[in-house]
């Protein structure tokens, strides 16, 4: 199925959306590829972010870990990430997902190492790019989308 998404224009896609009645089906504009082009399909696998006080960086690292081998291959990783102060999504997170198969990610937030996700040929979509690392500056839950 996956790869019959990925074949279908966008906007045909959307278009048949509305005549069907939902007319909230997209991203919002401000979340775009990393690179122009880019196409993702498949199944969602939610995850929620939220700020942290003080995070200790071992410990948060080990949840970041944890929630990133949750993630089922075939699926896309949507980060909804409540902050707009750090990236979300770099190359340790984008090496663990795509060993595992995952389709890739969409973040309603940052990411940080491009050239090397790029090169990577990983799916991303984000609201923008920045160095910070949230290691320091977040922690996550999950919760599965159904």
């Amino acid at each position: 199925m996956k790869v019959r998404f990925e074949a279908i224009y966008t906007a045909a896609l959307a278009d048949a959306l509305d005549a069907r009645g939902y007319h909230d089906q997209t991203l919002p504009p401000a979340i775009r590829p990393l690179a122009p082009g880019l196409r993702l399909a498949g199944p969602a696998y939610t995850v929620q972010g939220r700020p942290a006080e003080a995070a200790e960086y071992d410990e948060t690292l080990r949840k970041v870990l944890r929630m990133l081998g949750e993630v089922p291959g075939g699926h896309v990783a949507i980060y909804a990430c409540t902050h707009d102060v750090s990236a979300h999504l770099g190359e340790l997170s984008v090496t663990s997902l795509k060993a595992r198969s995952v389709a890739g990610c969409v973040l309603d937030g940052g990411c940080r190492d491009v050239r090397f996700i790029l090169d990577e040929g990983f799916p991303v979509f984000s609201r923008f790019v920045t160095p910070e690392d949230s290691t320091w500056r977040g922690s996550w839950k999950q919760r599965r989308c159904r």
